[in-house]
């Protein structure tokens, strides 16, 4: 199965990763099971462009926001856990 946009992502996450949105009001990804992010624990998140309107490359800050997250917060969890959401 190919991953479209998973160019996006720091190449060490790419095996958590299940999908990346991409459209023109943002970014985002679904991570794999049992991954989460530590802080929503939900299994995906989105960074809008509109929330880096004043960077100079709102694109590009986005996407670097969406790394740092995962890198911060993807974390393991119980996968019977993951399964009752």
């Amino acid at each position: 199965m190919t991953k479209h946009n998973i160019h996006l992502i720091h190449k060490k996450h790419h095996n958590i990763i299940n999908s990346v949105d991409l459209d023109d009001e943002g970014v985002g990804v679904w991570l794999e099971r049992p991954y989460v992010f530590s802080v929503s624990e939900a299994s995906c998140t989105f960074f809008p462009f509109e929330f880096f309107e004043d960077d100079k490359d709102p694109f590009k800050s986005a996407v670097k926001a969406l790394n740092e997250c995962i890198k911060q917060e993807a974390t393991k969890i119980d996968p019977e856990q993951w399964d009752k959401g």
